[in-house]
This record gives C-alpha cells, sequence and structure tokens, in this order.
C-alpha cells in the first residue's frame, strides 16, 4: 500500500529510526502518482517537512524545489478544470492540489497567471462557480496575494464586504496574511482587531499572517 508505505516512514523519520533524506528520497518517486488517499500522505508529509525546514534557508530552499516538481506533476494530471467524468475522490484530490500549489507552486509563471486569470473572472461575476469553484477560492486567493501587492490585497479583502455569507468571509480572512509586503501584515493585524471582524473570527487574519512566513511568526 504506496500510503501506509509513506505514513510509516514519516513515522520512523519522526521517531527518529530513519535518516530524512530516505524520506525524501522515497517522496520524489511519487511524483506521478495521482491518488487521492496516498496524496493525503504526501500532502502530510509536505507540510510537516516544510515547517520543519522553514528555520534553514538553503534547506528550505531546497525542499521547495521538490515540493514543487512533485506538485506540478500532479497539476500535469489533474488539471485546474473540473471534468465531466469527475468522481467524488477526484474534486477532493483537485482541491488539495491546488491548496499545495499556494503553498509551493505560487511563483511558477503560469500557475500565478491561471489563478489571476481566475481570480478577475470571480470578481467580474461572484456567482462564476466555473471560473473560481469554493473549494479552490481561498488557495486562488493566496496565489494571488503572494505574486501582488497592495492593488491585490486591497481587491482580495474587498470581496469580504461583497461575501453573501461569514462562510465566504471565511475564505479572505484565512489568506489576506499570505501578502508578502510586511505593511499589509501588519494591516491584516490591525484589522483583525479594528472591530471590524467578529470576535471569534478575528483569530483566522492572525492565524494566516503567522503561518505565511517566518517573518509572520516573529
Amino acid at each position: 500500500d504506496r500510503a501506509a508505505l509513506l505514513s510509516d516512514a514519516y513515522a520512523l523519520v519522526k521517531a527518529g529510526k530513519m535518516q530524512p533524506e530516505g524520506l525524501i528520497k522515497l517522496l520524489s518517486s511519487y511524483k506521478n502518482e495521482d491518488s487521492y488517499i496516498v496524496w493525503e500522505s504526501i500532502s502530510a508529509i509536505l507540510g510537516g517537512l516544510d515547517a520543519v525546514m522553514s528555520d534553514d534557508p538553503v534547506m528550505s530552499k531546497n525542499f521547495s524545489a521538490l515540493a514543487k516538481k512533485i506538485v506540478l506533476g500532479l497539476l500535469g494530471q489533474v488539471g485546474w478544470e473540473a471534468k465531466s467524468d469527475d468522481g467524488h475522490l477526484d474534486v477532493l484530490l483537485r482541491g488539495m492540489m491546488i491548496g499545495l500549489l499556494s503553498s509551493f507552486c505560487y511563483d511558477d509563471e503560469s500557475v500565478a497567471a491561471e489563478a489571476l486569470k481566475r481570480f478577475h473572472a470571480f470578481q467580474a461575476d461572484h456567482s462564476d462557480m466555473k471560473s473560481l469553484p469554493s473549494d479552490m477560492r481561498s488557495s486562488v486567493f493566496k496565489i494571488v496575494l503572494k505574486n501582488g501587492g497592495t492593488k491585490e490585497f486591497e481587491d482580495v479583502k474587498a470581496y469580504f464586504d461583497q461575501a453573501s455569507d461569514n462562510a465566504e468571509r471565511k475564505h479572505v480572512l484565512g489568506s489576506l496574511g499570505h501578502t508578502p509586503v510586511p505593511k499589509l501584515k501588519n494591516a491584516t493585524l490591525e484589522w483583525a482587531i479594528s472591530g471590524e471582524i467578529k470576535l471569534q473570527d478575528f483569530f483566522y487574519p492572525m492565524g494566516a499572517v503567522r503561518s505565511s512566513s517566518n517573518e509572520g511568526r516573529s
């Protein structure tokens, strides 16, 4: 079982019974994997290793390059567009993949361009579920923010007041802090405690800033 093999290897690394290099080599052999069940394990491992390596710029850069290669391989198989013969697991896999794109592939030229195209279509028509389904909305917002500046920040933030319900507003709350611009990260934190956001939701933008980068955690 491919998923179990990965999970067991990850557990051995965390227990100090296996060198991380072995796990990374194993991960690299999954570049053509297209099973949602297996990708659940891959996604968890990529996220865990990314967090561990984030304090070492060289290791983090090298790991991110590997993760990017693996995730782009999945993009080539699954694509952005829903297909008529998609099953439930295919839908879940595509949503997971776009989340991983926002973490590891946001600086890829084609990924950034596709995300921006879909965002602009959504801006023009919020009912356009084909361009930007709900399950990829937060991820696309993050990609747009990570490649943008003040304009993109304000464009994403504007949707908070335009959204029809709180579930939609959370797409903004959970993504806005991923802007790479320090003053906009601070603006996100100030907005979180401004009173404009419900008391039970203010931690979403704070969490987004914290998880966005080392600078966000400092």
